[in-house]
């Protein structure tokens, strides 16, 4: 009598536990990209947008030379007739010659906490749930030129008050975005 006593309490425990159990939805780990991009931030890039790009490049060349891996902290400095552009080997920062001051930042690999080789869908879903609307775009082949001139690929656009973000997608595999001040 004790063992059925036993066995029926401890099946009603179980039935207890199993109907409070809620079900919960797997979280996928990404946050609201809008916040960071109009505090201009991305969050694999060390500086921001608005920071003073020779302050930039002063202190990422000292770093490199410190360094005894050149190829974890190559700097270089490339100057166009309108931009230039700090290099790193994942993130670039872009000014406008005479503003002296970061207006884009280009990261390539992981992105927003988003793996390299995450498929447009994923990106575009996981941000809707924010509310953020993503829209595909084509680029101009001066705006494609930040993406290391990559062509066919596919662009994800997301427009903020103080920023837009362009995911870059090469056969539906991110490989990088770009943050951009307006």
């Amino acid at each position: 009598m004790k063992k059925v006593l036993c066995l029926v309490l401890s099946l009603s425990l179980l039935i207890l536990f199993a109907s409070c159990q809620k079900e919960t939805e797997k979280p996928d780990n990404k946050a609201d990209i809008s916040s960071s991009a109009d505090m201009g931030i991305v969050n694999e890039a060390e500086y921001r947008l608005g920071d003073d790009a020779s302050s930039i490049y002063k202190e990422l060349k000292e770093n490199a030379e410190k360094s005894e891996s050149s190829q974890e902290n190559y700097v270089d400095l490339i100057k166009n007739d309108d931009y230039s552009t700090i290099v790193t080997p994942s993130v670039h920062y872009v000014y406008n010659k005479n503003e002296k001051t970061v207006s884009r930042i280009v990261v390539l690999g992981k992105v927003y906490d988003y793996e390299t080789g995450t498929d447009l869908a994923s990106v575009k879903s996981s941000q809707e749930k924010f509310g953020n609307k993503g829209e595909e775009v084509d680029l101009t082949d001066k705006e494609s030129r930040f993406f290391s001139g990559n062509e066919n690929c596919t662009y994800l656009k997301f427009e903020f008050d103080n920023a837009n973000v362009i995911f870059a997608f090469e056969d539906n595999a991110l490989f990088g975005a770009s943050l951009i001040a307006k």
